[in-house]
């Protein structure tokens, strides 16, 4: 409901309720003042109503900063489909599909099915120490085989296409379309161009498929539209997820100049092994309990600390005795 109705009907409510009520006008000037009180608080509170969310506490990203005291923002309530409706009950055609990712509609019942049974299943858990979630490794595969501009080898998930972008080294990066910058097409030849250029100078290509992915082009990625082959590959969806595709000339470097441990990864496996996980970084191990442990899990904790801790000690006395 829109200001101008909201006015009318307050101003329809004040003025037959009286009348409803005891059957004659309002004749006394008292009653006017009565009237006209009721009528300026009515007002009053609808105004202040509808600027609730001006001025609020957000720092909103594309939004200037004048907008956020001098107006007030469009909050969207809920969404079906390709429609989504504001805390008033408009209801609007998002063509944008959010921001370009919704692109199967908003409240799609297999996707909230899917998460809701996710989340009673397992809300949380990281990727972390060689430690992983059974959806994340189908979801990695998944990716991998859907990519076919060519072969890559990782997928390393992000919490969003942004932190996807900002996981990268010096490189050339590119959207097959630009996106934010006006969807625009690149001419003809420009990535044969390009891609000749960066393999001459031994330069790193990313393909950002934030914004063309999964069927935007007509194609499942820009990079098979354009004949991209690009080093890493950027995309992001429907949750706060994103991915970054990892060629395998990458990957083996990582592989390469990841073995370089020392003793605390064997002490972090031997906590494992007896059923605790703790966050070993070189020879530094961290750990970080919920807080509603009981004395029984910290006396479990504490044990399964010095069993570890035994094994390693032996495993330093084993290591030292080879170098002798």
């Amino acid at each position: 409901m829109n200001m101008g109705r909201l006015l009318r009907s307050a101003f329809r409510t004040i003025q037959l309720g009286p009348n409803l009520k005891h059957g004659t006008t309002i004749g006394s000037l008292q009653d006017q003042l009565v009237q006209a009180q009721l009528q300026s608080r009515l007002i009053s509170a609808v105004v202040q109503s509808s600027n609730i969310f001006r001025g609020h506490g957000m720092l909103a990203p594309f939004t200037a900063g004048w907008q956020t005291t001098d107006s007030d923002p469009l909050v969207i309530e809920k969404s079906e489909g390709c429609y989504v409706y504001d805390v008033h009950g408009n209801r609007y055609l998002d063509a944008l599909a959010g921001l370009w990712s919704t692109a199967l509609g908003g409240s799609e019942p297999q996707l909230v099915a899917a998460a809701t049974t996710q989340l009673n299943k397992l809300p949380f858990y990281h990727s972390f120490w060689n430690r992983t979630t059974k959806p994340s490794l189908d979801l990695a595969e998944e990716l991998l085989e859907t990519f076919s501009a060519r072969k890559m080898s990782k997928a390393f998930f992000v919490d969003s296409g942004s932190e996807a972008n900002d996981t990268q080294i010096a490189a050339f990066i590119a959207e097959p379309v630009m996106g934010a910058g006006g969807v625009i097409p690149p001419p003809a030849t420009y990535f044969d161009k390009i891609q000749a250029a960066v393999k001459k100078y031994d330069i790193l290509f990313i393909a950002d498929e934030i914004v063309c992915a999964f069927g935007r082009l007509g194609e499942m990625f820009g990079s098979d539209k354009y004949n991209i082959k690009p080093d890493l590959a950027l995309s992001a969806a429907y949750m706060p997820i994103g991915a970054v595709l990892v060629s395998p000339e990458i990957s083996e470097v990582i592989y390469s100049q990841s073995n370089k441990l020392g003793v605390g990864a064997y002490f972090g496996a031997q906590c494992q092994k007896h059923g605790m996980l703790v966050r070993v970084a070189g020879d530094t191990i961290m750990m970080c309990p919920h807080l509603i442990i009981s004395e029984e899990e910290l006396d479990e904790l504490t044990g399964i600390y010095g069993k570890a801790l035994k094994a390693t000690e032996e495993r330093v006395k084993e290591l030292k005795s080879e170098q002798t």
